[in-house]
């Protein structure tokens, strides 16, 4: 079997609460999109080469898992250029980004919730840049 890409599909509440908060605090464009009855009920969104999926079920509960805790289930891993940067600017515009921490794997990274408590992990990588690549990362 030959797998060549992975787009992941979250379920969500309130497809434009989802869509506004990708689009304004992440930068996602919508790809594709499907309404029902005038509301959109699944979007694919992209930025760049990374692809995700909305879908307004039928019935989508959220409260469970907005009150887990840290990296209690499922996790979005997103690298960026400059983890600190970033965690400012989401700071600065109200999104309440979760401390931004070192790790010993080498990441300076934070973590932040979507409208529907996904947890998103934004890192970049720690040490010379020209030295080490997400490639690298693969090798260890």
């Amino acid at each position: 079997m030959i797998l060549n890409r992975l787009i992941p599909l979250i379920n969500v509440e309130d497809l434009d609460v989802s869509l506004d908060f990708y689009r304004n605090a992440l930068g996602f464009t919508v790809e594709n999109r499907h309404d029902l009855q005038g509301k959109p009920i699944w979007a694919l969104i992209r930025h760049g080469e990374i692809a995700l999926m909305l879908n307004r079920p039928d019935a989508a509960d959220s409260n469970a898992r907005r009150q887990r805790p840290s990296y209690g289930d499922t996790l979005l891993y997103f690298y960026v250029p400059d983890a600190q940067a970033a965690h400012e600017e989401l700071a600065e515009r109200g999104y309440a980004p979760g401390p931004l921490e070192e790790q010993t794997y080498g990441v300076a990274e934070f973590t932040l919730r979507d409208p529907d408590g996904y947890e998103l992990a934004c890192a970049s990588l720690l040490g010379p840049q020209e030295e080490r690549t997400l490639e690298d990362e693969d090798d260890d």
